[in-house]
């Protein structure tokens, strides 16, 4: 995506990752076999993108689980004495 040829293949394969988790891909990975410094930002970003897809995955769930709930009590007429 970026092709500064000056810029390290590290460094674009972290740009293109960061692009891809502002549009919402949180399936984007960094390779794991770097190491150093590189390995680290590699491992880190890989993590927050995990936590993202566990956010982004518990938020459908709770998403269908409030959605079911409200059509079940629109269903339901209550007895307004109770309320």
């Amino acid at each position: 995506m970026y092709t500064d040829e000056l810029v390290p293949a590290v460094a674009r394969q972290l740009l293109d990752g960061l692009l891809a988790l502002k549009r919402g891909d949180f399936s984007v990975r960094m390779p794991s076999h770097l190491i150093g410094i590189d390995g680290k930002i590699a491992d880190c970003f890989n993590e927050v993108s995990e936590l993202n897809q566990r956010m982004a995955d518990e938020l459908k769930h709770i998403r269908s689980v409030v959605g079911k709930e409200a059509l079940f009590f629109r269903t339901i007429r209550f007895d307004r004495r109770f309320l």
